[in-house]
Protein backbone atom coordinates (compact mmCIF):
# COMPACT_ATOMS: atom_id res chain seq x y z
CA UNK A 1 0.00 0.00 0.00
CA UNK A 2 1.48 3.27 -0.51
CA UNK A 3 -1.45 5.99 0.90
CA UNK A 4 -1.58 9.50 0.06
CA UNK A 5 0.29 9.60 -3.91
CA UNK A 6 -2.86 8.65 -5.84
CA UNK A 7 -1.03 6.20 -7.26
CA UNK A 8 -3.23 2.94 -7.81
CA UNK A 9 -0.73 -0.07 -8.20
CA UNK A 10 -2.07 -2.60 -10.33
CA UNK A 11 -0.88 -6.73 -9.52
CA UNK A 12 2.15 -7.73 -9.95
CA UNK A 13 3.78 -3.79 -10.79
CA UNK A 14 7.81 -3.62 -9.08
CA UNK A 15 8.36 -0.84 -6.87
CA UNK A 16 11.25 0.58 -5.51
CA UNK A 17 10.83 2.83 -2.12
CA UNK A 18 13.51 4.40 -0.80
CA UNK A 19 12.96 5.54 3.05
CA UNK A 20 13.46 4.29 6.79
CA UNK A 21 12.44 1.12 8.13
CA UNK A 22 9.96 2.52 11.16
CA UNK A 23 8.45 -0.43 12.66
CA UNK A 24 5.53 -3.24 11.15
CA UNK A 25 2.02 -3.78 10.24
CA UNK A 26 -0.06 -7.00 10.25
CA UNK A 27 -0.85 -8.23 6.86
CA UNK A 28 -3.72 -9.27 4.86
CA UNK A 29 -3.00 -12.94 6.72
CA UNK A 30 -1.38 -12.17 9.55
CA UNK A 31 1.90 -12.36 8.49
CA UNK A 32 4.02 -9.26 9.73
CA UNK A 33 4.81 -6.84 6.90
CA UNK A 34 7.53 -3.61 7.08
CA UNK A 35 6.49 -0.37 7.34
CA UNK A 36 8.18 2.21 5.71
CA UNK A 37 8.32 6.23 5.46
CA UNK A 38 9.46 6.69 2.16
CA UNK A 39 11.50 9.81 0.85
CA UNK A 40 11.00 8.11 -3.11
CA UNK A 41 8.67 6.00 -4.51
CA UNK A 42 9.39 4.35 -8.01
CA UNK A 43 7.08 2.05 -10.20
CA UNK A 44 6.73 0.00 -12.86
CA UNK A 45 4.09 -1.96 -14.27
CA UNK A 46 3.73 -5.32 -15.46
CA UNK A 47 6.18 -5.46 -18.23
CA UNK A 48 7.61 -2.33 -18.41
CA UNK A 49 10.58 -3.14 -15.75
CA UNK A 50 11.95 -5.50 -18.35
CA UNK A 51 12.35 -2.64 -20.64
CA UNK A 52 10.28 -4.83 -23.42
CA UNK A 53 7.51 -1.44 -23.22
CA UNK A 54 9.90 1.25 -23.57
CA UNK A 55 8.83 3.71 -25.84
CA UNK A 56 8.74 7.39 -26.00
CA UNK A 57 10.69 10.12 -25.10
CA UNK A 58 13.96 9.46 -22.52
CA UNK A 59 13.15 11.87 -19.97
CA UNK A 60 15.21 9.95 -17.01
CA UNK A 61 18.69 11.04 -15.39
CA UNK A 62 21.10 12.75 -17.78
CA UNK A 63 23.80 11.62 -15.86
CA UNK A 64 22.73 8.08 -16.51
CA UNK A 65 21.89 9.08 -20.52
CA UNK A 66 25.58 10.01 -20.67
CA UNK A 67 26.55 6.81 -18.92
CA UNK A 68 24.42 4.45 -21.03
CA UNK A 69 26.55 3.28 -24.40
CA UNK A 70 23.15 1.53 -26.13
CA UNK A 71 21.08 3.71 -28.30
CA UNK A 72 17.34 3.73 -27.38
CA UNK A 73 16.31 1.93 -29.79
CA UNK A 74 18.25 -1.32 -28.64
CA UNK A 75 16.99 -1.23 -25.19
CA UNK A 76 16.20 -4.79 -24.93
CA UNK A 77 18.03 -7.83 -25.14
CA UNK A 78 16.07 -11.15 -23.90
CA UNK A 79 19.80 -12.80 -23.34
CA UNK A 80 21.57 -10.21 -21.41
CA UNK A 81 24.94 -10.62 -20.16
CA UNK A 82 27.36 -8.34 -17.76
CA UNK A 83 28.71 -6.55 -20.26
CA UNK A 84 25.18 -5.44 -21.64
CA UNK A 85 24.44 -4.04 -17.95
CA UNK A 86 27.48 -1.76 -18.01
CA UNK A 87 27.15 -0.68 -21.43
CA UNK A 88 23.22 0.19 -20.08
CA UNK A 89 23.68 1.46 -17.02
CA UNK A 90 27.83 2.42 -16.47
CA UNK A 91 30.19 0.68 -14.49
CA UNK A 92 29.62 0.70 -10.81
Amino acid sequence: MVPGVGHKLRPLALVKVYGKVYGTVAGPTGESLPQVKAQFVRHWDWGTFTFLMASGTQRGSEQWRKANRVGLDDIYDPYPDDGYYEQRLGKR
